[in-house]
């Protein structure tokens, strides 16, 4: 619904803008300035200085001219991925401004790996043993227990082996493909690891796709393996209401095998020098070991691997006992610990469309609202829902405190605070010039009715 609501406003931009005959129109979901690349029909080209909250117009670009290299071997200006397609997994990322490689060639697994999980009775009753914490007695909750399962049937944890590799490159992108194939008569489902790299950007993205998993009712768990090489990692966990030190700030009683991340991971070295990652279709995480049938109140990770998890048939109440088919699951990688910006903009990327025809009234390029201090995200522009005025609302996702400068165009004059129930909760403050200055604390929101 949403996709087909998006598609439909962004071509009705592109329609309105001033520009005659073939254009893309480039379009900013985000309130500071940006650039990136872009696809559109089947063309991509690097879109600058994208205006926050805006957009700004483009010739439509010719089309891009693959070739094909022989080497097994990405490269931009910031990294360098070396591929290991018998495993179907990254053997090295090089950042080549440190000259850092990221990836252990020692470790158990590969950046980029394939992870099929099957489990049995003793790990299935264990689990929900361990959950229950003596409630019910020595009955197994129905919702949780895998009832049934035979006693001679053992863990299994398996991966692909022997893929292909195909890659391509063209004026702005170098892509890797490594397919390996399946055993369907051991429920493993065949894979593809999709590498790119693109021009003049300092990351890195993955998509595994599953293809063609058969049903299956066996309690199992499919994870996209993401080991990197850093001593005494620390952790932290982007949130939706923070940053979290899965060592510290999990409450009690809480399993600490599995959670849910909002923008992201960075794990830090014991120099300082970090690697953060973002998921973009599947929150599921485990750090250090594959956490699925898992139930721990004390254990801190120490396994510098972050297990995505794209598949589980743990629980049984609401959920799916198998998920048939095809699909895929996106991470973007990038040497750093700045992990809120990069994060943003890789889950809200900037957006596209085509038109051709006469040229509408709109401006070529316009801005929208725009924040002063990037990472502060505008979760509400529009009319009041309760009265009055026009409702505007930020929330910082930085952790940072300090002034935040909004610039909101049009002749707005007042800006009267008010709480999440839009009820007033200050005096109000005057725009000079479309900006609106305030004070916004860490994680914090800011609501105010513009007038």
């Amino acid at each position: 619904i949403t996709t087909w609501l998006l598609d439909t406003n962004l071509a009705a931009l592109a329609r309105a803008v001033n520009r005659t005959g073939p254009r893309i129109v480039v379009y900013n979901p985000l309130p500071w300035p940006r650039s990136g690349v872009v696809e559109v029909a089947g063309k991509s080209f690097y879109a600058r200085n994208i205006p926050a909250s805006g957009y700004k117009t483009f010739p439509v670009p010719p089309a891009n001219h693959p070739t094909v290299p022989v080497e097994d071997t990405l490269e931009n200006e910031y990294l360098k991925v070396k591929l290991d397609p018998t495993r179907g997994v990254i053997a090295s990322l090089v950042d080549k401004r440190t000259g850092r490689d990221w990836i252990d060639g020692a470790s158990a697994f590969g950046l980029g790996q394939y992870l099929n999980e099957r489990f049995d009775k003793s790990q299935t009753d264990g689990y929900c043993r361990d959950y229950q914490q003596g409630r019910w007695g020595d009955t197994l909750h129905p919702g949780m227990s895998k009832p049934g399962l035979p006693e001679d049937v053992s863990y299994r944890a398996a991966s692909g082996r022997n893929g292909t590799l195909q890659l391509t490159r063209n004026e702005l992108s170098s892509t890797a493909i490594m397919d390996l194939p399946g055993d369907p008569a051991n429920h493993l489902p065949a894979t593809s690891l999709r590498v790119t790299l693109y021009r003049g950007q300092p990351y890195l993205d993955l998509e595994l796709t599953i293809k063609d998993k058969a049903k299956d009712n066996w309690p199992e768990a499919d994870w996209l393996c993401l080991p990197f090489k850093v001593s005494a990692p620390q952790f932290r966990v982007g949130r939706n209401l923070g940053i979290m030190d899965p060592a510290r700030d999990i409450l009690p009683g809480a399993n600490r095998h599995l959670y849910a991340v909002g923008a992201g991971v960075t794990l830090t070295d014991s120099d300082g020098a970090g690697i953060s990652l973002c998921p973009l279709d599947h929150p599921l995480i485990s750090l250090d070991t594959p956490g699925m049938w898992k139930f721990s109140l004390d254990f801190v990770p120490k396994k510098p691997v972050v297990f995505l998890n794209l598949y589980n048939n743990q629980w049984n109440t609401n959920y799916r006992y198998w998920y048939p088919g095809t699909w895929s699951s996106r991470v973007r990688i990038w040497p750093g610990t700045d992990l809120i910006v990069p994060a943003w903009e890789a889950r809200a990327p900037l957006l596209t469309a085509v038109a051709d025809g006469p040229a509408g009234k709109l401006p070529a390029t316009q801005t929208g609202v725009t924040v002063s201090r990037p990472g502060v995200l505008v979760t509400a522009l529009g009319r009041n829902p309760v009265g009055d005025g026009t409702l505007l609302r930020v929330w910082d996702q930085t952790g940072k405190t300090g002034t935040l400068v909004v610039t909101v165009p049009g002749k707005f004059k007042l800006a009267t605070p008010v709480n999440l129930r839009g009820e007033k909760s200050g005096g109000p403050i005057s725009i000079h010039g479309s900006k609106l200055a305030f004070d916004l604390d860490a994680y914090a929101p800011a609501s105010y009715l513009l007038q």
